[in-house]
């Protein structure tokens, strides 16, 4: 623990569970600026491969629409 971590009656809050939580905080902010660097990649990709992107999105959404009916799907995450 840090210094001074006794003086500010610190350790009663490093419990497994609030331990958990400021770990997922920790991840959450810093995962936008991941996502951002894999989104950029991968537009990269995309376009070196001749992809359109916007179209592959499209046809992927409507794949998974005719595959997974909101009937049947619903609630369930079996495939």
């Amino acid at each position: 623990m840090g210094e001074g971590e006794n003086e500010r009656d610190g350790p009663q809050f490093y419990d497994l569970k609030n331990l958990a939580m400021a770990v997922a905080v920790e991840a959450r902010a810093g995962a936008e600026g991941e996502a951002a660097d894999v989104m950029i990649l991968l537009l990269k990709f995309a376009s070196v491969c001749g992809i359109d992107i916007a179209r592959a999105v499209e046809r992927a959404m409507a794949r998974n629409a005719a595959r997974y009916l909101v009937e049947i799907a619903w609630g369930r995450a079996a495939k």
